[in-house]
């Protein structure tokens, strides 16, 4: 069962990623205006260690915790 996710929301500019648990990041998303991905994850660590790479990928990026 997968219980936390990553959300990236991109617009022309900028590029804010969501992160916490699956339902409030996707509900996030479902409203998203602009151009959303989503990844699922089955543990904390995993979704952890993917969003550690973010922030040294995309440090221009607004995260959110949810």
């Amino acid at each position: 069962m997968f219980t936390y996710a990553i959300g990236l929301i991109y617009s022309d500019r900028t590029c804010k990623i969501y992160y916490g648990p699956k339902d409030r990041v996707v509900n996030k998303l479902m409203v998203a205006e602009d151009r959303p991905y989503g990844k699922l994850y089955k543990t904390e660590g995993a979704m952890n260690r993917q969003l550690n790479y973010y922030k040294k990928e995309k440090p221009q990026a607004k995260f959110y915790a949810l």
